[in-house]
């Protein structure tokens, strides 16, 4: 039965073998095409550091993965990237042999340091944090390389890296329980609460924060509770098939097992271990079940078999070549040798161990532990500092968001004055206008008189069109222009809201400015020029409001004039009815028909709304109010049908005038 589950167990790690490699062929063939297809970029740095990653893992092709890492330290070089050439230095930590010991590793990385500060460069800073602090965990320098993590989680707190920022915490925790420091509960417990905000709760990084809580609870003798969260993340290692991940959940399992006295239950718990530890071929799980086998060997005085395990263990740990591991084994040694008499190695192994020991948890470290802690608080309260100066800072920016908007209201009251102005101007016009018509009425005999007159009104009016059109159109148009502009340079959706107001105001009054030159140019004094005026603008109108229309417009208009004023009134009241369908009367279409017989202009709107009630007419506001007014003034009539739908037919006598 053992071995059929060990031959399953085997064809799997065979198949999952092949499809990772599989894929990792693919997406080697896929990078490489955009190496060779990008230009010499940025991109094409980090290109080069991912490409040599497929070749770190295998010592046959470190050349490889070197040479693709020196393209990318020389790229950014060319290219003056100090973020590449920062990414490319912790890349090539991952190969061992460019490096003789642990001590030139560290002083390869220390100068980029100096680099990330004089760039500002934070993810870079965090990440050599993080592997300096991963070079002095290994030599056993435990608060230089707590210092390390601290900072590169800080960094990474700064950058928003959650992820790499629980991993961080979680090697701080970890360090924190080699030392047996009750701190190391605290860090677990942050890495697991970044990872929840991530909804990582199955990966690497979660697995490792539970583990470090566990052993942190158990070193705090609360072995029930430890129990409890080794067992959690064995279900999670099963369910994801971690192989390696439950290979060291039973063990850490198993020596709970041991402490407690409960030794078959530890060897059925090892003896599983080992199945997995043979397909992961893990030297760290092959180093922790030969230490745990040699203690419960010693524990039962079979102490040839305890040697027997402790010598592969301490074999191992010269492997490995991490202090923590040869504490564990000179310490087990020295119970060996002291039960079997051998007093003078037993002293001897006691003797190393104590000095190890001693290096890596004396009272300095306690001291230097609290130092770090006090540093760490120190600059939380730093930055905390730095968020109240950004809060002032906002403040300050509301203050100005308020005058810009303060300004926008002074520019719009400006801009109406200006338009009341042109207005005035206008109509003052028309009046000198209409006061010489009655003159020249009046005396039929001064007709050479009159008629120079009218000419010289109608250059007048063509210069003021030409003047209106030049000078306010051109000043309206950069105020247009500038203030577009300005909505793209403004980032605060206040300033924006306050630029938007000018833009519409601004182009309102271009759109008014634009009748008023239309109405007073003695140029459009024709039937034709009417026409075509009321046809673009109620285009205009109901395409902007979705809703279709139809046009029965005269193909071609006869050869007359028609005075201004009665050109612009008769456009007004097309205008008015029109804006009247948009805003009530819930019409699918608009159908408008204009009509020239003799003397009479007929004008016919209707649409297929809702209509009102036509026999109360005070209620429908001062819209049909104002179209009987001005077909009053115009001598003409209104008539208003809305039981299908609203139609209002108009008809106006013009003063037609030989062109």
């Amino acid at each position: 039965m053992k071995m059929s589950v060990i031959r399953g167990l085997l064809l799997y790690f065979f198949i999952t073998i092949n499809l990772f490699v599989l894929a990792q062929t693919s997406e080697m063939d896929s990078l490489r095409k955009v190496i060779n297809q990008s230009i010499d970029d940025t991109n094409k740095v980090f290109s080069y550091l991912k490409f040599g990653t497929f070749f770190q893992h295998d010592p046959n092709l470190y050349d490889s993965a070197y040479f693709y890492y020196n393209k990318a330290k020389i790229l950014s070089r060319k290219l003056n990237y100090p973020e590449g050439e920062v990414a490319w230095a912790n890349q090539l930590l991952s190969i061992n042999k460019f490096f003789e010991n642990l001590d030139s590793a560290e002083h390869f990385l220390i100068p980029y340091i100096d680099t990330c500060k004089k760039y500002n460069l934070e993810k870079g800073m965090a990440i050599t944090m993080a592997n300096l602090g991963s070079i002095n965990s290994n030599k056993g320098n435990i608060i230089v390389s707590i210092e390390y993590y601290i900072q590169s989680a800080k960094y990474f707190e700064l950058a928003k890296q959650k992820y790499n920022l629980a991993k961080a915490l979680n090697n701080i925790s970890r360090l924190y329980n080699q030392q047996s420091n009750p701190k190391a509960l605290e860090y677990a417990e942050k890495s697991i609460a970044t990872l929840i905000q991530l909804n990582d709760t199955i990966g690497i990084a979660y697995l490792a924060a539970l583990s470090n809580k566990a052993s942190a609870l158990k070193y705090q003798q609360l072995e029930d509770s430890a129990l409890f969260y080794f067992n959690k993340i064995l279900t999670i290692a099963q369910s994801t098939k971690n192989n390696s991940q439950i290979c060291s959940s039973l063990l850490d399992i198993a020596d709970i097992e041991i402490n407690r006295g409960n030794f078959d239950t530890a060897f059925e718990l090892i003896n599983k271990a080992k199945g997995y530890q043979e397909l992961t071929q893990s030297t760290f799980s092959d180093f922790k079940i030969n230490l745990m086998l040699a203690n419960i060997y010693l524990k039962k005085n079979q102490l040839t078999l305890a040697q027997k395990y402790a010598d592969a263990a301490f074999n191992q740990a010269k492997t490995i070549a991490i202090s923590s591991f040869y504490v564990e084994c000179y310490s087990t040694l020295a119970d060996i040798n002291a039960k079997k008499g051998n007093y003078q190695k037993a002293f001897e192994f006691n003797k190393q161990y104590i000095r190890i020991n001693d290096s890596i948890s004396n009272i300095e470290v306690k001291k230097n532990f609290a130092e770090l802690e006090a540093k760490y608080q120190n600059e939380k309260k730093e930055r905390e500092i730095v968020d109240k100066e950004f809060t002032i800072a906002l403040q300050d920016a509301e203050l100005k968001k308020k005058n810009a908007v303060l300004i926008a209201f002074i520019i719009i009251g400006i801009l109406s004055l200006l338009f009341a102005l042109f207005i005035m101007i206008y109509f003052r016009q028309k009046l000198i206008i209409k006061e010489k018509d009655i003159k020249a009425l009046n005396h039929e005999k001064e007709k050479i008189v009159l008629l120079s007159q009218m000419e010289g009104q109608l250059k007048e009016r063509d210069r003021i069109s030409k003047e209106m059109h030049d000078d306010l159109g051109s000043m309206i148009t950069t105020i247009l222009f500038k203030t577009d502009t300005l909505k793209y340079q403004l980032k605060l959706a206040e300033e924006l809201e306050a630029a938007q107001i000018i833009y519409n105001a601004t182009s309102e009054l271009a759109d008014r400015l634009s009748e008023v030159i239309w109405a007073i140019n003695p140029d459009n004094d024709t039937i034709e020029s009417l026409g075509l005026h009321m046809r673009v603008t109620a285009a205009e109108m109901l395409d902007a409001a979705g809703i279709d229309f139809e046009f029965h417009f005269p193909e071609e208009y006869p050869d007359v004039e028609i005075g201004g004023d009665e050109r612009r009134s008769i456009f007004l009241c097309m205008k008015e009815i029109v804006n009247n369908s948009i805003k009530h009367s819930l019409a699918s279409k608009v159908t408008i028909s204009l009509i020239i017989n003799d003397n009479y202009l007929e004008l016919c709107i209707s649409d297929d709304g809702i209509g009102f009630d036509n026999s109360n007419r005070s209620k429908n506001g001062n819209g049909l109010k104002n179209l009987i007014k001005r077909a009053d003034l115009l001598n003409g009539r209104c008539v208003i049908d809305s039981l299908n739908g609203t139609t209002i037919e108009m008809e106006f006598p013009i003063k037609i005038y030989k062109s």
